[in-house]
Parts: C-alpha cells; structure tokens; sequence
C-alpha cells in the first residue's frame, strides 16, 4: 500500500473517531436532560420556596408572591433563553397577560443564572418590562439546580395563588432546546389563562 492511501486512511479513521466521539457527547447530553427532567419539580406539586436578590440586592422570597399567578422563568442570557423572553416581553407591553384577569393579572418572576449586571443586560435586550419583571439573579444557581432542577433552559413553571404548580414545559411540543421560543411561551400563556377567575353565572 503506497503513502498516500495510508494517509487518506488514516484521515478517514480519525473523521470516524471524531464523529463517534460527537455522537457519544450528544447521546450523553440528552441522557442528563431526561434524568434532569425527571427530577424537575411536576406540575400539582407545591413550589419550592426560595428565598433570592433582585439585582438591586433587596431580597425576595417567592412565598410572599402568593395571591397571584406566578409564570416563573429560568433564563441563563443563552440564545434560548433570549428569544422565549423577547415574545414575553410583547405579551407584557400589549397588556395580554393581564386579559380575563380581575384586578391585578399575573406575576413575572425571572430566576436569572448570573450577576445583576448580566441580568439587567439580558432585561434590556430581550425587552422585558422592568415594572412587570421580577428579577432576580441565581448566580450560584442553588435554587435553579437543586430545589427546581431547571436545566436545560429555558423553563417555565406556571404557578397558581396558592403556590401549586400547574404546568411547566416538559412536554415534547414545549420542551427546552427543542421547541420554538414562541410554542413555549404560548404554553405558559394557556396555563396562565387556565387560573383566571371564572364567570359568576346569574
């Protein structure tokens, strides 16, 4: 066998081994998320309580956000993460969150896997409203990871007045990574609209 097609062999071999590798990496990577998955907080389960900073360091603890729908979001700035919020972002300056809702409509809550500075950034960029948003940042991501198991992101947990779970997006339709940004944000948006008050029938 001449030099050249030892060479042309070789390459072949080392693309191979490149391509097992990948498929190996990727096949891990979707084993963590379903493990992930199954540990993540289900619907009809009462919400883990956390306590978390906003980014001017005043700290928020989500049980004092109950009397109200909560959509509680975990971003961590990613390109997923960006187009979820900037639909989001829309339903909040056009007023359709708070449609069928009496008084006060929905909370935001963004659990945010970073430093104010990111989480104030990934705010403006995304074009969330401040004065509808509650931000607050995770840097450690101790409530992200350990108390709701939010990866990979983004995700969403639609949770009721009294603190219950009602929907999160661990469906196929609304999957993280592999839905649209804009199938996850309608799937919190029906869940939402599933808690408004219903009509008194006289």
């Amino acid at each position: 066998m001449n030099k050249a097609k030892l060479v042309a062999l070789s390459c072949l071999a080392l693309m191979l081994q490149s391509c097992c590798s990948a498929s190996a990496s990727i096949a891990a990577q979707e084993a963590k998320n379903t493990v992930v998955l199954a540990l993540s907080v289900p619907a009809g389960s009462i919400a883990p309580i956390f306590t978390l900073n906003s980014t001017k360091g005043i700290p928020i603890q989500l049980r004092s956000l109950r009397g109200r729908p909560v959509a509680l979001f975990f971003f961590c700035g990613c390109t997923w993460c960006h187009g979820v919020a900037r639909i989001w972002g829309n339903f909040q300056r056009t007023g359709f969150l708070d449609r069928g809702f009496r008084g006060d409509g929905p909370r935001t809550v963004i659990v945010f896997s970073g430093y104010p500075d990111a989480a104030t950034s990934f705010l403006h960029e995304t074009g969330l409203d401040a004065k509808q948003t509650i931000l607050l940042c995770d840097p450690t991501m101790s409530v992200t990871e350990d108390k709701y198991h939010a990866s990979p992101c983004p995700r969403v947990f639609v949770v009721n007045a009294a603190g219950r779970v009602t929907y999160t997006n661990d469906h196929g339709a609304d999957r993280a990574r592999s839905a649209s940004a804009t199938a996850i944000a309608l799937r919190a948006i029906g869940a939402l609209r599933a808690l408004r008050p219903k009509p008194i029938l006289r």
